[in-house]
Order: C-alpha cells, then sequence, then structure tokens
C-alpha cells in the first residue's frame, strides 16, 4: 500500500456563475507528495488546473503564489486529474487530506461538471480516503496551533521537512 498526500488550491467562483455552477470555489492546482509503504518519498506533483468558472484574484494569487499564467493554458480538471492518475501509475494508495474540504471539492467539481470517467469515480471513492485531521485531533495535545504543526510534522518527518 501506498499513500498520496494531496493538497488542493483553489480559487472563486463569481455569482454570475451560479446558474450553471454552484459552488464557490473551483480548483486551481493539484499538489501532491507519494509515499512507500514506509512512508518514504517516492515522488512529488503539481499540476496547474484551469478553471472554468473561477478567476485567481489577487488575495488567493499572493496566498498560494499561484499566477494567472500558470493556469491559463493549465489543462482542465478532468485531464488534470488523468494526469495525477497516470502519475500514480497502478499503485494502490490511500489518499490523506489535510481536512474534508479537498476530497468534498473534487467530488463536487467532478459531479458538476458531468466528468463520468470509471477512473476518476473510482479515485473518489470515500473509502480510499483519510481525513489526517480528524486521525490525529485525539492524539495531539497542545496549543491551538501545536496540533497542526505537530501532525504536519509527524506526517512529513521522513521528508526532511520542518514545521516550525
Amino acid at each position: 500500500m501506498n499513500y498520496l498526500v494531496l493538497d488542493l488550491e483553489m480559487c472563486g467562483v463569481s455569482g454570475l456563475y451560479s446558474h450553471r455552477y454552484k459552488y464557490k470555489h473551483e480548483i486551481i492546482q493539484i499538489g501532491g507528495v507519494l509515499l512507500g509503504e514506509d512512508y518514504e518519498p517516492i515522488a512529488t506533483i503539481c499540476q496547474y488546473v484551469q478553471p472554468k468558472y473561477g478567476v485567481l484574484d489577487h488575495f488567493i494569487s499572493q496566498m498560494t503564489g499561484i499566477t494567472n499564467d500558470q493556469i491559463k493554458y493549465a489543462p482542465m480538471l478532468e485531464e488534470a486529474v488523468l494526469h495525477l492518475l497516470e502519475w500514480i501509475g497502478n499503485r494502490e494508495c490511500k489518499v490523506f487530506a489535510w481536512s474534508n474540504t479537498d476530497y468534498r471539492q473534487l467530488k463536487h467539481e467532478i459531479q458538476s461538471k458531468g466528468i463520468t470517467n470509471p477512473e476518476i469515480l473510482e479515485f473518489i471513492n470515500p473509502d480510499r480516503w483519510t481525513d489526517y485531521q480528524i486521525v490525529h485531533s485525539d492524539h495531539v495535545i497542545g496549543s491551538e496551533s501545536e496540533p497542526l504543526k505537530t501532525s504536519l510534522g509527524e506526517l512529513f518527518s521522513g521528508l526532511d521537512i520542518k514545521f516550525a
């Protein structure tokens, strides 16, 4: 079993599109770290996604470092997720995300955009996903910011990444 630690970045969607797209955010980047059975890093991925309805505003650009040039000609969501699945290959993996937000966003976008690719639908099977925040909420005690630092530090301990 391998482990995929996934992080999605999103931009806002104007209410002008509410008749076609009912969500307030749209994915603009898929980031991931693929870990082996012993949690050793195998590979990383950063895939930009062109939003269909969303607009990358100054705040999101400053917060994420993502620019309009990076997403302007990026693949649309279906192609980006297929690229992610190709990158994973035939490895069996469990997906970890910090909170359930990324899973819900990906699932909602796939459904609302009418994506029916069987490989993508299998990828969003909820049995495959783990909310890492819930897993560690009972195991970490400390100040409000300490659980996040400690949990992420544990998760990435083999990657020589430090969380101050």
